[in-house]
């Protein structure tokens, strides 16, 4: 049975666990009346899930402290604490994206420096990291040149369309070409961004190199339709 005067009663340290007379084990100051790890575990989160407020508080009031022991955590379980962060980005994505974002446009300046000097001290490191992102991401670097060109141009739907809408329209034309049928290699805008046209996934289509070449800032009429070198599939 719980002792009513148990902190008083009970001698074990916070720091050192033990289970004393009254049958609690003690650990870092909270009391769990279990031996098994399992169980500990599980009344530590249930405890910090119900003591939110009181956690936040003590963190706000002792940032330096928490500061340390983060990074001493992070130094001693290098890669426990990289799992545990990848494992909550990818159930909270959106949480941490917008929750980047603010932090990003609060302390625009400080990363931007931060990036500079990591990249600085890091040069090789990030042009291979670079290289290996673009070449297994092709998709999504021609998205981001059309959005650009798009975004450049002040043409409307640039701050819309995604590298899936861009693939969705190649699917949607069997990745070919939508004038004469071959292979496709790039987007088109069907009409130029030079004359107009928007960047909405409605405006875009699959086109291989020679057409597009060929098109240009061109419009395509059916009456006086654009000679091709290769005739359509």
């Amino acid at each position: 049975m719980r002792h009513q005067s148990h902190e008083v009663k009970c001698s074990a340290s916070p720091q050192s666990p033990t289970l004393p007379p009254c049958g609690f084990l003690h650990y870092k100051g909270i009391e769990m009346p279990y031996k098994d790890p399992e169980q500990q575990r599980a009344y530590q989160k249930a405890y910090r899930k119900s003591h939110k407020e009181e956690a936040a508080a003590y963190r706000e009031s002792h940032k330096e402290k928490a500061a340390a022991y983060a990074i001493a955590y992070h130094v001693a379980y290098p890669g426990k604490f990289n799992a545990y962060m990848r494992a909550q980005r990818a159930a909270r994505s959106d949480e941490f994206r917008a929750r980047d974002r603010a932090y990003y446009r609060a302390h625009r300046d400080k990363k931007l420096a931060r990036a500079h000097i990591y990249n600085e001290t890091h040069r090789e490191r990030g042009r291979a990291t670079t290289r290996a992102w673009q070449k297994a991401n092709p998709e999504k670097i021609a998205a981001h040149n059309l959005h650009r060109r798009a975004r450049l141009a002040g043409a409307d739907g640039h701050g819309y369309t995604a590298a899936e809408h861009i693939k969705a329209r190649w699917a949607m034309w069997g990745n070919r070409c939508y004038i004469c049928g071959a292979p496709a290699e790039a987007t088109d805008h069907v009409i130029p961004l030079a004359r107009g046209g928007s960047h909405w996934p409605a405006n875009l289509r699959p086109i291989c190199k020679s057409c597009n070449s060929r098109k240009g800032a061109r419009l395509l009429h059916k009456k006086r339709p654009l000679t091709l070198a290769r005739s359509a599939l």
